[in-house]
């Protein structure tokens, strides 16, 4: 039924206020180090940890097809070969990661470390919390502390941040 009110512009009509969604991060404390905290968005952390998972775990390149990200696979396949003029592999090709530039490296998908410093989590807990480090590999990074976590995931908390346990995400650089 249709309200009888008219509508005024510039004033909300009962029900039709617009909710911004959820500011969501995943979090894990680095398994690999166990020294710092990683914070992604939900789509960065899934996206990284089923890239990382092919790489690692895949033997042939079938099963590294079936392993990865649909678009991402298509992109690497494109990049790698087609642009080089290179035969693309057979399924059931040997796949090793050191195929793929940068994977050996760390330096592909990604360092989840080095992507928080680039506007992941706000400003003012990267200064309060965040300590700036330097890889002679891959440059800077943002390091935050594990005893950090709980205090930084309240102040994420309280400015609305919905917070995904990331432990069970392959996260690591």
């Amino acid at each position: 039924m249709k309200s009888a009110r008219p509508h005024r512009p510039g004033s909300a009509q009962k029900g039709t206020e617009k909710r911004e969604a959820p500011k969501q991060l995943v979090y894990k404390t680095d398994a690999y180090t166990g020294e710092d905290v990683i914070y992604a968005t939900p789509e960065r952390a899934a996206f990284h940890s089923q890239v990382k998972h092919a790489l690692e775990d895949a033997r042939t390149w079938g099963e590294f097809r079936h392993a990865m990200p649909r678009k991402e696979y298509s992109r690497l396949l494109c990049e790698i070969f087609d642009d080089n003029d290179k035969p693309r592999p057979h399924g059931s090709d040997a796949f090793s990661m050191d195929q793929i530039p940068g994977a050996g490296d760390c330096d592909y998908p990604g360092w989840l470390q080095q992507e928080m410093l680039h506007g992941v989590l706000p400003e003012d807990i990267v200064e309060r919390y965040g300590t700036v480090s330097f890889s002679y590999m891959s440059g800077e990074c943002l390091c935050i502390d594990p005893e950090d976590l709980d205090e930084v995931n309240a102040e994420l908390e309280r400015r609305g941040y919905e917070l995904i346990d990331g432990s069970g995400l392959y996260l690591e650089g």
